[in-house]
């Protein structure tokens, strides 16, 4: 094979491979969040695993896990921390100081622990519990466990996937582990979790019910975390944005429109170029 006929081969990998870098760097400027690998396949969580399972879960159920994690201190104050259980279906995000330290306080224990829904619980009108019921506190040194936290933390809970038309879900909080209350909260049906605000540590659980009978609170500010399920506390978080006023509509074209059209075109043009380039050195040659 000739110079001339590896010209347009090689030219045609250096475009594709200027393509991908070109389209990875738009959909990272779009969402920072949200970068990732181009062509990521979508797979479905894994099954839900259970404290007391159904009947007919009962032989492929995992047990739900439960965790007891330290939470790290700095000049006595806790620092933002992200706590989950091992089999990541409980997460909570506390800022900065959030846990009440007396003075001289060198350790405090996170305590996640699954537990399976009361069979007199009392809900709000028209809402079932969805799956585990989570009993959330903190031990300081030798004190007895509490509930109380000094800044809101944000609760997220996993649920199991359920057959029949969808339904609407949210968080439900308690102080005894019977009554719950709705704290309302952000749905994603997908990821299959509820995340919401809490002022107060206790019992949590995800309620389910049609999506006319839920009411949700206003949604709680969004938290960038990416989190590793691993018995221990990531500690990298970012806590959440001050709320502002909507800013008005720009003027300008949106990124992701102009550079599905314009990077196409530049392809093209680039790819005949070179095809003219490669065509001339042929016939000049002969």
């Amino acid at each position: 094979m000739t110079r001339a006929r590896l010209l347009p081969t090689t030219a045609v990998g250096i475009v594709v491979a200027l393509a991908y870098v070109a389209l990875a760097s738009v959909s990272g400027a779009i969402d920072p969040l949200e970068r990732r690998p181009l062509l990521d396949g979508l797979t479905p969580p894994p099954p839900y695993q259970w404290v007391s399972p159904p009947p007919a879960l009962a032989s492929s159920n995992r047990p739900a896990e439960s965790a007891d994690l330290s939470v790290p201190i700095q000049n006595g104050v806790s620092t933002v921390g992200v706590f989950v259980t091992p089999d990541g279906q409980a997460t909570v995000l506390l800022q900065q100081g959030a846990i009440p330290l007396p003075p001289g306080a060198t350790t405090a224990t996170f305590r996640l622990h699954a537990l399976a829904p009361p069979a007199n619980a009392v809900l709000p009108q028209g809402i079932d519990v969805l799956g585990n019921v989570y009993r959330i506190d903190l031990v300081v040194g030798s004190n007895a466990p509490s509930t109380q936290i000094a800044s809101p933390a944000q609760v997220a809970l996993v649920y199991p996937a359920q057959a029949g038309p969808p339904k609407g879900h949210e968080l439900l909080r308690s102080d005894d582990g019977t009554t719950f209350r709705s704290l309302g909260g952000n749905d994603n049906p997908v990821g299959l979790q509820v995340l919401a605000t809490t002022a107060t540590l206790g019992y949590f659980a995800v309620g389910s019910g049609a999506t006319s009978a839920i009411t949700t609170a206003a949604p709680p500010p969004s938290v960038a975390v990416s989190v590793s399920v691993l018995p221990s506390v990531a500690v990298v978080a970012t806590p959440p944005p001050v709320a502002t006023s909507s800013p008005p509509a720009s003027t300008t074209p949106p990124l992701l429109p102009v550079a599905l059209v314009g990077v196409p075109i530049a392809l093209f043009v680039i790819f005949a170029v070179v095809e003219v380039l490669a065509r001339r050195g042929r016939s000049r040659r002969l």
